[in-house]
């Protein structure tokens, strides 16, 4: 579905709209994720009449719109640092990105990081929760308890981060 209600800022020139946040099946007035359109830290979407806000998001769009969050954009060269990933050198568009949310914790170095497969939405309420720093208090798996009709088919090594996540309104049933 197109974007609809979305805004044009003179001054930084770019599109923005907001995504509700929804809190019990209810949209949280004044409270939401707002996302720019068109600056070098928001997404980067090449027909806005045909965005659609539902569509699949890649790894590597997210690792940047949850850090852009949080940051002003500079992550440094990578001078001094050793290269997280194989298939993720200081050439890469995205390589101050991924490096910075190593050292935040959200995601892990490995072999290799697919930044352009399919964000699931158990990965999303992990990172989103290491965000936030609550990853020790997710950890205690055994202590929430999943009330999605599809909560069999979780891993249950995301069930603290999935708790959270819903808990707080960042994720939906």
């Amino acid at each position: 579905m197109p974007i609809e209600g979305a805004v044009f800022d003179q001054y930084s020139m770019e599109y923005y709209f907001t995504f509700p946040r929804i809190m019990n099946g209810i949209a949280v007035v004044g409270d939401g994720l707002h996302v720019g359109i068109g600056s070098a830290i928001s997404l980067d979407v090449k027909d806005i009449a045909n965005f659609n806000a539902d569509a699949a998001v890649t790894k590597g769009e997210v690792l940047k719109i949850l850090l852009h969050s949080l940051t002003y954009g500079y992550y440094g060269n990578g001078d001094g640092e050793k290269q997280s990933f194989n298939n993720i050198d200081k050439k890469h568009s995205l390589y101050g990105v991924v490096e910075q949310t190593v050292k935040m914790g959200i995601i892990q170095p490995a072999n290799q990081f697919a930044l352009d497969a399919t964000l699931t939405r158990q990965e999303f309420a992990e990172w989103s929760i290491k965000l936030l720093q609550l990853d020790n208090v997710a950890k205690y798996k055994d202590i929430y308890k999943l009330n999605f009709a599809d909560a069999t088919s979780i891993d249950p090594a995301y069930t603290g981060y999935i708790a959270l996540a819903n808990g707080m309104g960042l994720t939906a049933k």
